[in-house]
């Protein structure tokens, strides 16, 4: 079913109006559109975001200016998103341009994702560890969630040494993080904020000239 544009809130309409209230009603064209195949919408949608927008975060800037027509927008998504995408997205992202809504596209992804987590009792979690994850670990911590939230957990997982053991898990906006990293830049703070306390109860002991 294709988005109907006359549904969708134009830029310079009721200037009341949040963000977060555009974003849901775009989450919710979206999803309409879909018709059965919202998760791969909502994945693809979600991709955007993390390995686009995320580290390339000037992409978005030749979209939203004034001085690049409606037709130049829609030929870099072509080349951009054509054959990558859902023909769904594609064309979702050719109505964001024409309405001048791409510049909130995270706010819209973020209120897609949780509409149709909402919708389906899902929770989207995230599991970055030091090391890969083996399946009973895994199968624990999904199982374990999903007794916490009463949610059902959709997990991906992803590998940062940095980390240096320990894990983080990240269940929508929350993050649990346990990793070693974290620990020594607590313990680091701790001593620090330790310091600069007992310089304030006792400067002398750290300035005497003696």
């Amino acid at each position: 079913m294709p988005i109907d544009p006359q549904n969708l809130p134009n830029h310079d309409t009721v200037l009341d109006v949040t963000e977060e209230q555009i974003g849901k009603t775009y989450a919710k064209a979206v999803l309409g559109a879909a018709a059965g195949n919202e998760w791969t919408v909502v994945e693809e949608l979600q991709a955007i975001v993390d390995e686009i927008l995320n580290p390339h975060p000037g992409f978005i800037e030749p979209l939203r200016s004034a001085f690049v027509s409606h037709e130049e927008r829609g030929q870099i998504l072509d080349r951009v998103f054509g054959g990558k995408v859902s023909d769904t997205v594609l064309h979702f992202l050719k109505v964001l341009s024409a309405h001048n809504r791409l510049g909130i596209l995270r706010t819209i992804v973020r209120e897609t994702v949780r509409l149709y987590q909402d919708r389906n009792n899902n929770v989207r979690v995230r599991v970055v560890s030091a090391e890969p994850l083996d399946d009973a670990l895994l199968g624990d911590i999904t199982n374990a969630l999903r007794s916490q939230t009463g949610q059902e957990p959709i997990m991906t997982t992803e590998v940062d040494p940095d980390l240096i053991a320990g894990m983080q898990v990240h269940v929508g906006d929350t993050v649990y993080d346990s990793s070693l990293r974290t620990a020594f830049a607590k313990a680091r703070r701790a001593i620090v904020n330790s310091t600069i306390q007992q310089i304030e109860q006792n400067p002398q002991q750290f300035f005497s000239t003696n």
